[in-house]
C-alpha cells in the first residue's frame, strides 16, 4: 500500500498482492458485526495489522477519499434540512429583529455543514459536524423517531473516533453495521402484527398506493397487487438485517435497501417520509467502504453539472409528480413544515441511484486499509493497551445496543412514542396487543394497560392529541387509496400545543394511557385560567400473557378481569381530581411517552 492511513488507492500490483494476503480469523465466539474482516476481504478490503498503522494521521493530509469522507459530505447535505427547519423565516430584511437564540442554532449547524462540504477529507470537519449536529438536535429537535436516529448516528461516529484514520474507519464500519442490524431488526419485529397484515389498514398498502398516486404512475395502479404489499414489505425488512449482519452480500444489500428507502419517500406529502430516507443514505456508505469512495471520486469532475441537474429536476419535480386531477393543479401540505418535499425526494433519488451504481460498477473497487482487531502478527503490547483497544471497539457498538433497547421499549411498557414503531400498525397498549407473538409478558409496569378512552372534550390539547393527515392528502392520493381499497387514515400524535392548524376532521374518540392524560391535564391546571372539560372512561386492563409462568416466577399477579370506571367527567375549571392534576415526576415524564391508540383496530400511525 502506498499509505497506511485509511482508505488509500494502491498500485495494481500492490492491490493484487494485498488481496492474496491472509486475513485474521474470527476469535472464538466473536460477533460477525463487531469484526467482519473475512467478509471485508472478500469485498476488496485490505485488512492491515494494527501494529502497521500507528501513525496519528488523517486522510486530509494526503487528500485521499475514504468512506468517512463520503459520509461527511452526505451528512452535511442531510443536516441542511435541519438548518432550513430552524431558520425558515430569517431573511436579511428581518435579521435585525431576530433573537440571538433563534439565530445561534441554525448558524452553528450551517457553519459545520459548510466546513464539512468544503473539507470532507478533514477529520476535524467530520468531528465538528457530528458534535454540532448532536448539540443542535438535542436542544432543538422534536421527540421523533428520525431525530433519535440522527443522534444515534452522530454518537456512533464520535464513539468510533481515533486520531488514526484507519482505526476510526474500522470502528465506524463496525458501529454502523451494528446500528443498521439493530434498527432493521426492531422495525421488522414491530411489523409482525395482525393490522400490518391487513391490506385495508396496513401502512405498507397505504404507502404503495400513495406511490402509484404520482401522476406518471397513476395508469399502472390497477395492475399493482396492493393486497400483497404487507407480505413483500415484511420480507424486505427481515432480509435487510440478515444481509447486513452476514456481510457477504453487501452489494445486494445496497441495491435492496436503496430501492426500499427510495420508494418510501416518493409519496406526495404529507405521506412522504423523505427525512428518514435522507438520513439513511450516508450510513450505507459504510456497507461498501471501497466502492462508495471510488464512485465519489468519479463524480467529482462532474460536480457542477450534477448540482445544475439537481436544481433543474427540483424545479420541475413537484408539477411533474403532482400533475393535475380533475382539471385543476393540486397543492401539497407538509408536516413537519420543512417545505423541502421536492428537494428532499430528488436528493434521495440522486443519492440512492449513486449508491446502486457504485455497488454494480463492473471495475474492481480500490482496496481499503482497515485495522484488524486480531492481527496475524503485531508487536507485543501491554495488557492495558489491549484492554483499551477492546474497550474502544466495544464503546463504538453502544449506539446499536441503545437502538435495540429503545426499540424494545413498547414491549416493556415503558414508551412507544418515539420507539421506532412508526408506520408499523403496532399496538401494545390497553392489554390488547395486536402483535403475532409479543404479548404483555415483558410489561410488568402496567403503565400502558391503565388507559383512558376519551369520548368528548373541548380542551384543545386533548382534541388534537391525535390528528389525521389523510384529509390533507391530495385528491389524487385519496382517489388512489379508494381504488386500491385502502382506508384513508394517517394519524399522528403531536406534542401538546404543537399542531398550529385547525382540526382536520370532526372529533373521533380515542384511547391513551392514563399517564398521557395526566401529563396534559396537569400542565393545563398549572397554567393561567384553565377552561374546558373532558369525558372519558378509565380502564385498568388484564394483561394478555403468552408465558404466564414468567409472571408467576417474578411474583407478579395478573388481574382477574378489566377494571372499568365509565363516563368520568373532569372540569379544568373546577378541578378536584388530585391524581389527574399531579404532574408526572421528572424521571417518568422523560422516560414514559405514549401515543394515542384505538382498541378495536390499529390504523396507520406515526
Amino acid at each position: 500500500m502506498g499509505s497506511k492511513r485509511g482508505l488509500t488507492p494502491s498500485p495494481a500490483g500492490q492491490g493484487a498482492r494485498a488481496e492474496r494476503q491472509p486475513v485474521a480469523s474470527h476469535a472464538k465466539g466473536e460477533s460477525p458485526i463487531a469484526n467482519n474482516t473475512q467478509a471485508q476481504a472478500a469485498n476488496g478490503l485490505h485488512v492491515q495489522d494494527e501494529g502497521q498503522s500507528s501513525s496519528s494521521s488523517s486522510s486530509s493530509a494526503s487528500g485521499n477519499t475514504d468512506a468517512l469522507t463520503v459520509f461527511t459530505s452526505l451528512w452535511a447535505q442531510v443536516m441542511i434540512l435541519q438548518v432550513v427547519k430552524l431558520a425558515p423565516s430569517i431573511t436579511l430584511g428581518k435579521l435585525a429583529d431576530v433573537k440571538l437564540s433563534e439565530l445561534s442554532w441554525p448558524a452553528l449547524l450551517a457553519t459545520a455543514c459548510l466546513m464539512a462540504m468544503l473539507m470532507p477529507h478533514a477529520g476535524g470537519a467530520t468531528a465538528y459536524l457530528m458534535v454540532a449536529s448532536l448539540t443542535v438536535l438535542w436542544f432543538t429537535g422534536a421527540q421523533s423517531n428520525h431525530v433519535f436516529m440522527d443522534m444515534a448516528i452522530c454518537i456512533a461516529v464520535l464513539m468510533s473516533f481515533s486520531t488514526n484514520r484507519a482505526k476510526w474507519l474500522t470502528r465506524t464500519i463496525s458501529s454502523m453495521r451494528a446500528f443498521l442490524v439493530a434498527l432493521y431488526s426492531i422495525t421488522a419485529l414491530h411489523k409482525m402484527n395482525a393490522d400490518w397484515e391487513d391490506p385495508k389498514y396496513s401502512c405498507s398498502s397505504l404507502m404503495l398506493a400513495g406511490v402509484f398516486a404520482l401522476a406518471p404512475l397513476r395508469p399502472l395502479l390497477s395492475f399493482v397487487p396492493i393486497e400483497l404489499a404487507p407480505r413483500y414489505a415484511t420480507v424486505t425488512e427481515v432480509m435487510l438485517p440478515l444481509l447486513v449482519s452476514l456481510g457477504i452480500c453487501d452489494r445486494l444489500t445496497i441495491i435492496l435497501g436503496s430501492v426500499f428507502h427510495a420508494v418510501i419517500c416518493q409519496m406526495l406529502s404529507p405521506m412522504s417520509v423523505y427525512p428518514f430516507s435522507m438520513l439513511m443514505a450516508p450510513t450505507y456508505v459504510f456497507l461498501i467502504p471501497d466502492r462508495a469512495p471510488a464512485m465519489f471520486d468519479r463524480m467529482k469532475p462532474w460536480a457542477a453539472l450534477i448540482v445544475a441537474t439537481y436544481a433543474v429536476v427540483c424545479r420541475v419535480w413537484t408539477p411533474l409528480m403532482v400533475g393535475d386531477f380533475g382539471g385543476s393543479q393540486e397543492t401539497l401540505f407538509e408536516y413537519p413544515a420543512y417545505g423541502c418535499w421536492a428537494p428532499g425526494v430528488v436528493w434521495c433519488n440522486f443519492a440512492y441511484a449513486s449508491l446502486v451504481v457504485a455497488a454494480v460498477w463492473p471495475s474492481p473497487a480500490r482496496p481499503v486499509a482497515l485495522v484488524s482487531a486480531h492481527p496475524v502478527a503485531e508487536p507485543l503490547k501491554t495488557p492495558l493497551a489491549k484492554v483499551s483497544d477492546a474497550r474502544r471497539s466495544g464503546i463504538s457498538l453502544l449506539p446499536a445496543f441503545a437502538t435495540l433497547l429503545f426499540g424494545l421499549a413498547p414491549y416493556f411498557g415503558v414508551r412507544n412514542y418515539p420507539a421506532l414503531a412508526m408506520f408499523s400498525n403496532l399496538r401494545t397498549e390497553g392489554g390488547r396487543s395486536n402483535h403475532n407473538f409479543m404479548q404483555d409478558d415483558l410489561d410488568v409496569l402496567g403503565w400502558q394497560r391503565d388507559f383512558v378512552t376519551v369520548h368528548e372534550t373541548n380542551i384543545s390539547s386533548l382534541w388534537l392529541a391525535q390528528v389525521d393527515l389523510a384529509p390533507l392528502f391530495t385528491p389524487a392520493t385519496r382517489a388512489a387509496l379508494a381504488t386500491a381499497g385502502v382506508k384513508a387514515e394517517f394519524w399522528i400524535t403531536p406534542p401538546s400545543q404543537a399542531w398550529p392548524y385547525a382540526p382536520t376532521r370532526s372529533f373521533q374518540p380515542y384511547s391513551m394511557p392514563f399517564l398521557e392524560l395526566r401529563r396534559r391535564v396537569a400542565a393545563l391546571r398549572q397554567g393561567p385560567g384553565p377552561v374546558g372539560f373532558v369525558r372519558y372512561t378509565r380502564t385498568k386492563a388484564r394483561a394478555q400473557l403468552a408465558m404466564p409462568w414468567l409472571w408467576a416466577w417474578l411474583g407478579v399477579r395478573n388481574r382477574d378481569a378489566d377494571l372499568i370506571h365509565a363516563n368520568i367527567t373532569y372540569s379544568l375549571t373546577r378541578g378536584g381530581d388530585t391524581e389527574l392534576e399531579e404532574p408526572l415526576p421528572r424521571w417518568q415524564a422523560s422516560l414514559a411517552r405514549f401515543r394515542v391508540f384505538d382498541v378495536a383496530y390499529s390504523p396507520c400511525r406515526h
